[in-house]
C-alpha cells in the first residue's frame, strides 16, 4: 500500500486542486481537459486485461471496493460517506450492507460449527475483512473437499 500512495503523491505534485486525472491534451488557460467517463473505463478495462484479471472491471467497481473496504476496516460510515461525497447516508450504508451481506454468506456457505468459531475468532482479533477471507477460504476448502469427494 505505501508504494501507491507514493505513486499517487508523484501523480498529483504540487497539485492541491483540479482533476485527478487531468487529459494529456492541453486544456484553455490554466484548466486541462478532463479524461472522459469513456476514457477512464477504457484505462480501468486496459489495466486490467494486462494484469489478466477476467472479472468484469470498470470504475465504479473500484470505487465500491473502496468504500467496502474502508468500511471493512472499521472506518466511520460517516467519513465514508464524506469521502465518496454522498449527500444521503442511506447511499453510503448500501456498501455497509453489501459488506454485511458477503459475511452473512460466506457464514450460511459454512455448516462447521468450528468453522463459525473459527471465522468469529478471526473477526474479532482482526476485523471484518479478514474474517471475510478467512470465510471465503474455509467455503472454497469445503467446496474443493466435496468435489473431489464426489469426483
Amino acid at each position: 500500500m505505501p508504494i501507491r500512495r507514493e505513486l499517487l503523491r508523484l501523480h498529483i505534485g504540487s497539485r492541491r486542486t483540479g482533476p485527478l486525472f487531468p487529459s494529456r491534451q492541453k486544456g484553455t488557460g490554466t484548466t486541462p481537459h478532463v479524461l472522459t467517463r469513456q476514457r477512464v473505463g477504457q484505462i480501468v478495462r486496459e489495466v486490467a486485461r494486462v494484469a489478466s484479471i477476467t472479472k468484469r472491471v470498470y470504475p465504479h467497481l473500484l470505487r465500491h471496493t473502496m468504500a467496502t473496504r474502508l468500511l471493512a476496516l472499521g472506518m466511520e460510515i460517516t467519513d465514508v460517506q464524506r469521502f465518496l461525497g454522498h449527500e444521503d447516508i442511506a447511499t453510503t450504508r448500501l456498501y455497509a450492507e453489501t459488506t454485511a451481506a458477503v459475511l452473512q454468506r460466506r457464514f450460511d456457505q459454512l455448516t462447521d460449527p468450528a468453522a463459525h468459531q473459527l471465522v468469529a475468532a478471526v473477526q474479532h482479533r482482526r476485523g471484518e475483512e479478514a474474517a471475510v477471507l478467512a470465510a471465503e477460504f474455509l467455503a472454497e476448502r469445503r467446496e474443493r473437499r466435496f468435489t473431489s469427494a464426489g469426483a
